[in-house]
């Protein structure tokens, strides 16, 4: 009976993922999981599609007929994804690091010093891994694992190379934020693929917007 339990367990089907976002004007998205023949479409803006979770390849068609392509991981109940418009000229993507300037604070909004923060990447498959940024080091910005400190007025700026976070292999973003008097903090973020004007996809994540907010302990 026990083994008979695990195994329709397995066979379980995991639950749905939901893909939406816009697209330019009479573009076409389609998705396809490697090694299938079907391809699932969206061909108006705003678009939603349900899809198995797993890895895809990403075709977005511009009205031109041209066509840029990108492979992912959809393993979130929930992915946003948009396409801006196409450049008029081909140009080389540059690189779309993030820049993020974070916030620590309390219940009543009020900033928190000398909190350590931990940073991780969670690849799409496995155990998460410290995610390596640079930082400012006694007046000089290094590159460090990521371990911060937030400033006296709760702030940790940084940047992370946007090959640290390459859409093909890492699905989220881990923070942990610790410090005396205070509940451990621990969050996913989760970031909206974004396909750029030169057709480059690139994961997009909080820059100036994001304060992490701790509660006293009981």
């Amino acid at each position: 009976m026990t083994l008979l339990l695990g195994l329709l367990l397995l066979a379980t089907p995991a639950d749905p993922v939901t893909v939406h976002g816009t697209l330019p004007p009479r573009a076409r998205l389609e998705l396809r999981a490697p090694g299938s023949e079907e391809r699932i479409v969206a061909e108006t803006s705003p678009f939603k599609l349900q899809v198995a979770p797993g890895r895809y390849e990403i075709i977005l068609t511009y009205l031109s007929g041209r066509r840029a392509r990108a492979m992912t991981w959809f393993v979130s109940p929930e992915v946003e994804l948009h396409a801006e418009p196409e450049a008029s000229k081909r140009v080389i993507p540059p690189d779309y690091d993030l820049l993020a300037d974070w916030h620590v604070v309390n219940e009543s909004g009020q900033t928190v010093g000398g909190a350590r923060v931990t940073l991780q990447v969670q690849p799409a498959s496995g155990p998460a891994e410290s995610l390596k940024v640079w930082a400012m080091v006694a007046d000089e910005e290094k590159e460090i694992a990521g371990v911060l400190e937030t400033t006296p007025d709760g702030r940790f700026p940084f940047r992370v190379r946007e090959s640290r976070l390459d859409v093909d292999r890492i699905v989220a973003i881990q923070v942990s934020v610790e410090t005396q008097g205070y509940q451990p903090l621990h969050l996913r973020l989760n970031p909206v693929l974004r396909f750029s004007p030169s057709g480059h996809l690139y994961a997009k994540y909080p820059e100036e917007d994001l304060e992490l907010k701790l509660r006293k302990q009981p």
